[in-house]
């Protein structure tokens, strides 16, 4: 199977298809890299970014972390992204949230990107 990380031509990225492929690529040597994600209440923006994210051709994981979101961000990034490490937060932590996300990091390097970030 053949798949593409590049949007559609409505824009929208294949999500399960990139997953799947981060899947594959976590078989290769170990990641150096982990990029954290805080995100809060912003599910439209963080699966955005996400998509984006795992799309990259360079091997690193990625460890979201939702800051008590209302909004279902939680259960969405799980759906969407399975190959992610998920982290919720117990209440908004504010930016104290990325250390969540560190405490779940293995790798060697720690990147942190905003939510928002596309």
């Amino acid at each position: 199977m053949t798949t593409s990380s590049r949007p559609s031509a409505s824009g929208h990225f294949n999500v399960r298809a990139m997953t799947a492929d981060r899947a594959v690529r976590s078989e290769e040597k170990p990641a150096r890299l982990t990029v954290v994600v805080l995100t809060f209440n912003r599910v439209d923006q963080v699966l955005d970014t996400l998509a984006k994210l795992a799309a990259l051709p360079d091997r690193f994981d990625i460890v979201a972390v939702d800051n008590a979101s209302t909004d279902g961000t939680a259960a969405r990034i799980a759906a969407a992204f399975p190959c992610i490490t998920l982290v919720v937060a117990p209440a908004n932590l504010g930016a104290s949230g990325r250390n969540l996300g560190v405490a779940h990091v293995s790798t060697e390097y720690v990147a942190f990107c905003d939510d928002d970030a596309w």
